[in-house]
C-alpha cells in the first residue's frame, strides 16, 4: 500500500496540525479577499475608505435611539415633576383645577411608545446617509431619473453629458438638504432633552421633516435649474438652508405660485374684503422663536389658537412654566379683542386680561386711556362686561388669584 508508506506515516505523525492550520488560515485570508472585493472592489484603500463610510451611516442613525436611552434616567424623569408639583401646590386651595396638572407618568401613559416613531426615523436616515456616502457607488447621478432631470427629462434630446451634470447637482441638492434637516433635527432634540421634553412626537415630526425636505429641494433646484456658471455654487447653500428651514422655503414657493396665477386670483377674488390682522405668535411679548416652534409642534399656531385652548392642556403637553403660560394666554386674549391697539396698551403698562381687568374700578383712569388711545370707551367696557360670563377667562382669573394672592383680581 503505497499511499500508507512509513514516510508519509511518519509525517502525517510529526505534524497532525498542519493541515488544518493552513485550510483556517486560507479561508480566512479568502474572506478578507470577498469583504475587500465587496466593499474596495480589490483596493485595500477603498475597502477602508468604505468601512469608515459605513461606521458613519452607524453614528448618525444610532445618535436618536441614545438621546431616548439617556432621556429615560431616574434624574431626569424627577425634574420632569417638580414645576407641575409646584403648580399643584400653588392650586391646592381648588381641587378641581389642581388635579387638572398631570405628572410626567401620567403624561407618559397617555403618550405614543417611542420604539415606533424612533425606529421610522432611524430607518428614514439610515437610507438617507447611505444614499449621502455611497451615492456615487450606486451611480445616483449617472442613470436617468425622473426626480432627478425634472424639467429636463426628454434624457435623448439633451446633451448627454448635460443632463448627467444637471441630475447630479439635482442629487447634491437633495443630499445637502438632507443633512440641513439633520443637523436642525439634533439641535433640536439637543434642546428639547436639556428642556426635560423629549417626547415621542420630536421623532415622528422629524421624520416627516427629513422627507419634506427632500421634495422641497428639489423643486427649489428645478426652480432655480437654469443657474449656470459659478451663480450654480449658490445651489449647496439653498439647499442647506431648506433643509434648515424647509417651512419658509415652502412659503417661499407658495408665494411664486401665487403671483404667477395672480390674474385667476384677482377674477375669483371680490374687489372688497374684510380686513385681517397678523395673530401670530410674534404677538406675544416674551415668547422667543425655539417657545413659538414648540407652541406649533403643540397644535398652537397663532394668538387665536393660544386664546382658546385650555391651559392646562398646554402646560401638561410642554416644558413651560405655568406662570409663564399664564402671561402668553393672557396677552392673546386682549390681542384677540383688541387687535392692533394692543400696541397702544402697552405704553399704559396693559399686557394681559389681568392688568385690564384689574383697572375695571378705576372709571377715570379708563376713559384716559380710552382718549389717549383713541380707542372706543365702550370698546373697553364691553371687554370687561365679557370677563364676567366668558368662562375662559373667568377660569384664568380663580387661578390668577390663587398663583397671586391680593385683590387686584376679582
Amino acid at each position: 500500500m503505497k499511499f500508507l508508506s512509513k514516510k508519509e506515516t511518519g509525517t502525517q505523525e510529526s505534524k497532525p496540525d498542519q493541515p488544518e492550520a493552513i485550510k483556517t488560515s486560507a479561508q480566512k485570508e479568502g474572506l478578507m479577499k470577498k469583504l475587500v472585493a465587496l466593499f474596495g472592489g480589490g483596493s485595500q484603500a477603498t475597502f477602508n475608505s468604505r468601512l469608515l463610510k459605513l461606521l458613519g451611516v452607524a453614528i448618525f442613525t444610532a445618535f436618536f435611539p441614545l438621546t431616548v436611552t439617556l432621556y429615560h434616567q431616574p434624574d431626569y424623569l424627577s425634574a420632569l415633576d417638580r414645576e407641575a408639583i409646584e403648580t399643584q401646590q400653588a392650586l391646592s386651595g381648588d381641587r378641581v383645577l389642581a388635579s387638572k396638572v398631570e405628572l410626567f407618568e401620567q403624561r407618559l401613559l397617555k403618550s405614543a411608545p417611542y420604539c415606533i416613531p424612533v425606529g421610522i426615523l432611524c430607518g428614514i436616515t439610515f437610507l438617507g446617509f447611505t444614499f449621502f456616502f455611497f451615492g456615487k457607488e450606486f451611480k445616483l447621478g449617472t442613470r436617468p431619473n425622473f426626480l432627478l432631470l425634472g424639467p429636463k427629462n426628454n434624457y435623448e434630446s439633451e446633451d448627454p453629458q448635460e443632463a448627467v451634470r444637471y441630475q447630479q447637482i439635482s442629487m447634491s441638492a437633495v443630499m445637502i438638504g438632507f443633512l440641513g434637516a439633520y443637523v436642525w433635527g439634533a439641535k433640536n432634540i439637543f434642546d428639547r432633552f436639556e428642556a426635560l421634553d423629549l417626547n415621542p412626537d420630536v421623532y415622528f415630526n422629524l421624520s416627516v421633516r427629513l422627507l419634506v425636505v427632500v421634495v422641497v429641494a428639489l423643486v427649489i433646484r428645478h426652480m432655480f435649474g437654469s443657474l449656470k456658471g459659478r451663480v450654480a455654487y449658490i445651489l449647496p447653500i439653498l439647499a442647506f438652508a431648506v433643509g434648515m428651514t424647509p417651512e419658509r422655503s415652502l412659503v417661499y414657493v407658495e408665494d411664486v405660485v401665487t403671483t404667477t396665477f395672480r390674474g385667476l386670483e384677482r377674477a375669483f377674488t371680490p374687489t372688497k374684503s374684510l380686513k385681517t390682522y397678523d395673530t401670530s405668535l410674534d404677538m406675544i411679548d416674551g415668547m422667543n422663536t425655539s417657545q413659538k416652534m414648540r407652541m406649533r409642534d403643540a397644535g398652537i399656531l397663532n394668538s387665536q389658537n393660544l386664546a382658546q385652548v385650555d391651559i392646562f392642556k398646554i402646560f401638561n403637553a410642554t416644558p413651560f412654566r405655568f406662570k409663564s403660560l399664564m402671561d402668553w394666554k393672557g396677552q392673546a386674549l386682549l390681542f384677540v379683542y383688541f387687535k392692533e391697539d394692543l400696541e397702544h396698551l402697552r405704553a399704559y403698562s396693559i399686557r394681559t386680561v389681568f392688568d385690564m381687568v384689574a383697572l375695571e374700578a378705576d372709571k377715570e383712569r379708563l376713559k384716559t386711556i380710552a382718549n389717549e388711545t383713541k380707542i372706543p370707551l365702550i370698546a373697553i367696557e364691553n371687554f370687561l362686561m365679557r370677563t364676567h360670563i366668558d368662562p375662559t377667562i373667568l377660569e384664568l382669573k380663580k387661578i390668577h388669584k390663587l398663583l397671586y394672592p391680593s385683590p387686584s383680581v376679582t
